[in-house]
């Protein structure tokens, strides 16, 4: 077991967690979304996960076409989630409602059993931001991203506007950008970089830069809509 320092709590983490793998879709800790699982494997997950502590390790597939993902197919730092709801479906899926708790990386992941099974490290043992005093840049680059995102939740017809707000820069600062990641509208590849990235001014710099071409996209194109 290792201990998951939060923003609010501690958790618990086995060492070993069934894992579900994601299309086109990079998770964040601090996240509460609804997810569609329909494939075998990933159903067999949720079960065991069920029969545990209701804990999952979502990890990103490198190639959203493959249906039966191996090793190779997958990040190999995913999101540790837990399970908050199962609505089975009648067309056979279940809609599940999970939230984010913490980064981990696979150090072995089993491939041959009904469901994938990863031995897991945690990336980081403090999902919130360390007690002490707050570099000035770190102060001055989240309120530069909390701006870009601000504008781009204004322009990006797919977000509501009301999340800017929501998503307040003067909390947690690690809760934060995960928070601001985890509702972009990007190639998981980006995502990915974001997550896999420990240090939060880091994170803070590629979210300022992956927003402000975002926002140059979205400006030229509002003027070709014009």
């Amino acid at each position: 077991m290792a201990k998951l320092i939060r923003a609010e709590d501690q958790i618990e983490v086995p060492d070993r967690l069934p894992v579900i793998a994601l299309r086109d879709l990079v998770f964040f800790p601090y996240s509460v979304l609804p997810l569609l699982i329909g494939r075998s494997r990933s159903v067999t997950a949720l079960e065991e996960a069920g029969l545990d502590k209701n804990l999952v390790l979502l990890v990103t597939q490198r190639d959203s076409a493959i249906d039966d993902p191996e090793s190779g197919d997958l990040f190999r730092i995913g999101t540790i989630a837990r399970i908050i709801q199962v609505t089975p479906l009648p067309d056979g899926t279940s809609r599940v409602m999970l939230e984010g708790l913490g980064r981990a990386r696979i150090r072995r992941l089993t491939t041959k059993t009904k469901a994938l099974r990863a031995t897991v490290e945690l990336l980081t043992a403090h999902e919130a931001e360390l007690d002490g005093e707050v570099p000035a840049n770190a102060l001055s680059l989240t309120q530069t991203v909390a701006s870009l995102y601000s504008e781009y939740t204004r322009l990006h017809e797919r977000i509501p506007e009301e999340l800017s707000g929501i998503l307040s820069a003067e909390g947690d600062r690690v809760r934060f950008i995960h928070l601001v990641a985890g509702h972009l509208i990007l190639p998981a590849l980006d995502k990915q970089e974001v997550l896999e990235t420990i240090d939060p001014i880091e994170q803070l710099e590629i979210l300022r830069q992956l927003l402000t071409r975002e926002l140059e996209i979205m400006r030229i194109e509002a003027k070709l809509d014009r």
